[in-house]
């Protein structure tokens, strides 16, 4: 709903799931809320991957937020959000664990670091960033198989 914040939203979704889900599995989340006029991007995170800010002044920062657990465990999800501002040529780079959990045939993760390594270049597009993401992803598992699905979602402002 518009005006709803990601706190509020993150709350009424654990609201549903909690008590329906099958024990042992859980429901990871990252909601956010873009304000236009300012240029920010709030967040609120059950358990899900930090995503990056990529700047071309600072280059790759993860967002270590103060999240919560994942939907569906506690009847009450503790309230956190941060927010951050995107300049021109800015980019969000939210993903699955899908990434960050890509293991090479020796069982070493990419993790953020690797992450952070390959999105220090620079990009023209959210595509560009997807496609580094994806090569990079596909040169650190070499020949292993994939572990998990894979989705990555990148936005920023002219």
């Amino acid at each position: 709903r518009p005006g709803l914040s990601p706190v509020t939203a993150l709350a009424r979704w654990n609201e549903m799931l909690c008590g329906h889900t099958i024990r042992g599995m859980f429901v990871t989340a990252i909601i956010g809320r873009i304000v236009l006029s300012r240029r920010t991007v709030e967040f609120a995170s059950a358990g899900h991957c930090a995503p990056f800010h990529v700047s071309g002044e600072h280059g790759p920062v993860e967002l270590k937020l103060r999240g919560s657990p994942p939907l569906g465990i506690l009847p009450e999800l503790p309230a956190h959000s941060q927010s951050t501002t995107l300049a021109p040529g800015d980019w969000m780079v939210v993903y699955t664990d899908g990434l960050s959990e890509s293991f090479n045939a020796e069982e070493v993760p990419l993790d953020p670091a690797g992450i952070a390594r390959i999105l220090t270049q620079s990009f023209r597009t959210p595509a560009d960033v997807v496609d580094a993401l994806n090569l990079g992803e596909l040169n650190h598992r070499q020949q292993a198989e994939p572990s998990d699905d894979l989705t990555v979602l990148v936005f920023g402002f002219k």
